[in-house]
């Protein structure tokens, strides 16, 4: 396991990573110290296979967990408020 990240935004306020041994997020504490912990099993698939995600004392649910599993290019398309949706033919 690697060491812990902290990372601190403009008011000093801190965010801290922690990572497994084969470099996967483990857990991420929020400025608000809450912290998520990333839950994985490594025995079927060489790197994991994602099956919790518990954020303080609650379970993220399944649509959570899998919209952040999938790659960013099938995510849904950003919708800000400055820009159009773009169309698709």
């Amino acid at each position: 396991m690697r060491p812990p990240i902290q990372v601190f935004d403009g008011n000093n306020n801190v965010t801290n990573y922690t990572y497994d041994k084969y470099g996967q997020l483990e857990t991420y504490t929020s400025p608000r110290n809450v912290t998520t912990t990333y839950t994985r099993d490594y025995s079927r698939l060489p790197l994991g296979e994602l099956k919790q995600i518990q954020e303080g004392r609650q379970d993220a649910d399944l649509a959570d967990l899998l919209r952040a599993e999938r790659p960013v290019a099938e995510r849904e398309p950003c919708r800000h408020p400055a820009r159009p949706a773009p169309r698709v033919a």
